[in-house]
Formats: structure tokens, C-alpha cells, sequence
């Protein structure tokens, strides 16, 4: 996952280093049920859970095979959820496709972060393209007035 040389300037990160990173460092310690909300189903792969000590839900979304190389509308409903909540989304792409690589001087792996906001249905909706990975890290109830998300 991490490629190292005696000239630390060429010590070069793979894109599996950037996956195993965000997932790693955002963990699950009970895992919740989810049902698919319709949409794709075929190329989008995630799991859900609680993390007791921040008492935030974390879900884990890959999207890979899609039809058509298109992009795949996420929809999120968490139970208990009020209106108007929050969540960071990080998200992991590719500059060039299924084929890029990571160099010493280029590192083809964007991540985007960016904080959504749950609306009056009480989902949180995204879009993930091919061959992306996904983190949706619900604001606790602890920061969130003070009430556990059931």
C-alpha cells in the first residue's frame, strides 16, 4: 500500500493506501440493518453502523460496474433522524478512470468532503460515480440537542 524508496520524495501512497485510510479511520462498533431504498442495487455495495463512543451512524458506500459507466443516486434514511441534521460525506474518485495509477510527483485519488444537510423527507441524497468510494458520517445525538439517534 505504500511504496517506499530510499529518496523519501519517491515514496509513493496506492490507492488502496487512500480507501483503507478513510474507512480505518471511521469505525463501527455494532452494525445496523439497512433495506434498499430502490435505485441501483447492482453496483452499490455499503453497510451501515453505529460508532458507540461518538454515538454517530457511519455508512460505507462502493460503487463499481455501474451500466453505461453512469453515476448512482444515493438516498440515505437513518431512523430517528430529525429534520435538518447533519453529515459529512467524504468521497474518493479517480482523475483517469479505472486505469490511473499513483506516482511519486501524481496522486490520481481526489477526495471531496463536503456536509449535508438532511431534508424535509429526512434523507441525505448524493450521487457517487463509477468506481468511487463513499463515507456518510451522521452527526451524532450528543451534537445534535443532546437526543441519541434511535
Amino acid at each position: 500500500m505504500i511504496e517506499f524508496q530510499a529518496d523519501v520524495s519517491k515514496t509513493t501512497l496506492s490507492t488502496s493506501y487512500h480507501v483503507f485510510k478513510l474507512i480505518s479511520t471511521h469505525q463501527v462498533t455494532q452494525t445496523l440493518p439497512t433495506t434498499p431504498a430502490g435505485g441501483n442495487t447492482t453496483s452499490l455495495f455499503w453497510v451501515a453502523g453505529r460508532n458507540e463512543e461518538t454515538e454517530g451512524v457511519v455508512m460505507k458506500f462502493a460503487n463499481y460496474n455501474t451500466t453505461n459507466h453512469e453515476d448512482t443516486p444515493v438516498r440515505v434514511k437513518v431512523e430517528g433522524l430529525k429534520r435538518g441534521s447533519k453529515a459529512t460525506l467524504t468521497l474518493l474518485t479517480g482523475k483517469e478512470g479505472p486505469f490511473g495509477f499513483n506516482e511519486p510527483t501524481k496522486n490520481v485519488v481526489m477526495e471531496e468532503k463536503r456536509v449535508l444537510k438532511s431534508g424535509g423527507n429526512r434523507t441525505f441524497d448524493f450521487v457517487m460515480p463509477e468506481l468511487s468510494v463513499a463515507l456518510l458520517d451522521v452527526e451524532s445525538g450528543r451534537r445534535n440537542g443532546g437526543k441519541k439517534l434511535r
